[in-house]
């Protein structure tokens, strides 16, 4: 069995995990190669798990409303609009979007009526409208609301 080296043979002192060793030049250049290894290996996947957490919640606005009917929503139009802008009437849903109210109507008000039997099922509880651009010249005249998506408000 070998002796304890001393602190002539091992003049370096490594210190790792509150813990103070004497060591040989070779065995700190050593411990040093690992330390540097453990410390890229953690910097490494930590990066590469933000990476993939960035990447997931990017595409989750993808996925939120996969279920509008493609005829209706062209990427942007779709979206979830506050209830309040919604009452029924006797002719069909009334709806009334102000700036804020959809991310398509930027200036002055959207008023328009969706016939009941034109407004389709909304799959998550909440009012949503696809608008057409208001800004295109070519839309100004159309039906402002593409597709209403009303939620399943129970029978009465």
């Amino acid at each position: 069995m070998s002796p304890e080296p001393t602190k002539e043979d091992a003049p370096f002192l490594w210190v790792e995990y509150g813990l103070t060793f004497h060591v040989s030049r070779d065995e700190l250049a050593e411990n040093m190669r690992a330390s540097r290894r453990r410390r890229f290996g953690a910097i490494f996947w930590s990066r590469v798990l933000l990476a993939i957490c960035i990447l997931a919640l990017a595409s989750l606005p993808l996925f939120a409303h996969s279920w509008y009917d493609p005829a209706c929503c062209g990427g942007n139009d779709c979206a979830p609009i506050p209830s309040i802008t919604v009452t029924a009437g006797t002719d069909g849903w009334h709806v009334r979007l102000g700036p804020g109210d959809h991310p398509m109507v930027t200036r002055g008000v959207v008023d328009a009526v969706v016939p009941y039997d034109e407004a389709l099922p909304s799959q998550d509880g909440a009012f949503h409208a696809c608008v057409r651009d208001q800004s295109s010249p070519s839309n100004v005249m159309a039906d402002p609301i593409i597709c209403l998506y009303v939620p399943d408000l129970g029978s009465s």
